[in-house]
């Protein structure tokens, strides 16, 4: 009799495992999956596709690790259910069922546990990309900004600096002309052998290079 009636029970438990096992790891695989997809759109939206390659490995990674500790804690919540259906079988229903009710509460608690904490480790992993591939880009627009203002300034300051030797060129040049001029004209000046030579430029150097020192 004990036999006869704790068959159909373990029946019924076993399905409820199965059961429970398969939602857990439905869920798992929807947030998982949800996961992925919004990590992927703000690593596009941040920093652009070219980055995103390196986001999808480790997503995936992470991902492969976590289905593959879903699937240990299936196997072994299925193994220890078995195993205490088929030892207990023989004691008394009530105690089938409150053992095995324990056994998988206790295991199902611990696989959410696990999930949840795998769950955190991803999505931390991947804010720590995409903050570093963020402070990456900023510092190299920022050392980008900084060598073009630098290149203006040089090219500015550059610029300034032809235009204060050309003028001062200049003025040293101006300056000595007059100073010759005016050493070395014989004073007074004599305005009839100007007037004489009909007012040319040419006709005027020339005079005066006679009458220098």
């Amino acid at each position: 009799m004990g036999h006869a009636q704790a068959a159909p029970q373990c029946k019924v438990v076993v399905v409820v495992v199965v059961v429970v096992v398969v939602v857990v790891v439905v869920v798992v695989v929807v947030v998982v999956v949800v996961v992925v997809v919004v990590v992927v759109e703000v690593v596009v939206v941040l920093v652009g596709v070219e980055v995103v390659v390196v986001v999808v490995v480790v997503v995936v990674v992470v991902v492969v690790v976590v289905l593959v500790v879903v699937v240990v804690l299936v196997v072994v919540l299925v193994v220890v259910v078995v195993v205490v259906v088929v030892v207990v079988e023989v004691v008394v229903v009530v105690v089938v069922v409150v053992v095995v009710v324990v056994v998988v509460v206790v295991v199902v608690l611990v696989e959410v546990v696990v999930v949840v904490v795998v769950v955190v480790v991803v999505v931390v992993v991947v804010v720590v990309v995409v903050v570093v591939v963020v402070v990456v880009i900023i510092a190299r627009v920022v050392v980008a900004a900084v060598v073009e203002v630098v290149i203006v300034v040089v090219e500015a300051a550059a610029v300034v600096v032809v235009v204060v030797l050309v003028v001062l060129v200049v003025v040293v040049l101006s300056s000595k002309n007059k100073l010759s001029i005016y050493f070395c004209v014989p004073y007074p000046f004599d305005t009839s052998l100007l007037e004489s030579l009909q007012h040319s430029r040419q006709d005027i150097r020339r005079w005066l290079s006679c009458k220098l020192c």
